[in-house]
C-alpha cells in the first residue's frame, strides 16, 4: 500500500456563515515537531475561537491525535483526521482555525465545513507519493564507472564518494538488476525506507 505525504506547508482559507476557517497543512516527521507548531499558532492566533487539528506521524507504524478545542465533540478534529486518513496522507499535521461569525453552524454542517476545508487545502497542495524502496551502497572501479552511470541512469543517486574506488549511495523501488551487482566489486543493502515522487 502506498501512502503520500506533503513537501511544505500550504494554507486555504473558507466562509461559512460568516465564519472564517483558516487551515494549514504541515508536513511533521514527530510528535515534537507537532506540539511546536500548535505552540506556535496558539500565540499567533490567541484571538481565534477554536485551533482544532488532526495529525498522522509514520507509515507501518502509526501514530496520529486530534483534537474538537472544545468544539461539539466529533465536529472538528476527527473530522480532519478522517480527510487525512481516507487520503492517506501522513507526516503531515492538518490545522483549522475558527474565527466566529455569530452564527452557529449546527454540528452537522460544522462536521461537514471542516472535513471540507481540510480536503481542499489537501486538493491544493502538491502531494507526493511515497513508494517502499531500498537503499544500496555500491563499491565498484573506476573502470566501472562509465558502465555503471549507464546502469544506473534511471536510479537516484543519493550520495557519491571517490576514494581508492568509488562508492555510490543509491534508492531504488527495486531490487537492484544482476547487471549492476556482477559490476560492483561490493553491493550492500543498507535499508529499505520509503522513497518521495510527485504525484503524477
Amino acid at each position: 500500500m502506498n501512502y503520500f505525504t506533503i513537501k511544505e506547508i500550504y494554507e486555504h482559507e473558507i466562509i461559512n456563515k460568516k465564519s472564517r476557517f483558516i487551515c494549514k497543512l504541515i508536513p511533521v516527521s514527530n510528535k515534537e515537531m507537532v506540539d511546536s507548531y500548535l505552540k506556535s499558532f496558539k500565540k499567533e492566533y490567541a484571538d481565534a475561537r477554536h485551533i482544532c487539528y488532526g495529525y498522522i506521524i509514520g507509515i507501518e507504524q502509526q501514530t496520529s491525535g486530534s483534537s474538537d478545542d472544545k468544539e461539539p465533540k466529533g465536529t472538528a478534529g476527527v473530522q480532519i483526521l478522517s480527510v487525512l486518513t481516507k487520503k492517506k496522507i501522513t507526516n503531515c499535521l492538518c490545522v483549522i482555525i475558527r474565527y466566529f461569525g455569530g452564527v452557529k453552524l449546527g454540528a452537522s454542517l460544522l462536521a461537514r465545513t471542516y472535513a471540507r476545508c481540510a480536503k481542499e487545502t489537501i486538493e491544493k497542495a502538491s502531494i507526493l507519493e511515497l513508494t517502499k524502496g531500498y537503499e544500496y551502497k555500491l563499491i565498484f572501479s573506476y573502470e566501472k564507472q562509465n558502465l555503471i552511470d549507464i546502469l544506473t541512469k534511471n536510479i537516484n543517486i543519493i550520495d557519491k564518494t571517490f576514494t581508492d574506488n568509488i562508492t555510490y549511495i543509491v534508492e531504488s523501488t527495486e531490487n537492484l538488476s544482476d547487471s549492476i551487482l556482477k559490476n560492483c566489486i561490493k553491493a550492500e543493502l543498507i535499508k529499505e525506507s520509503y522513497i518521495t515522487k510527485k504525484r503524477s
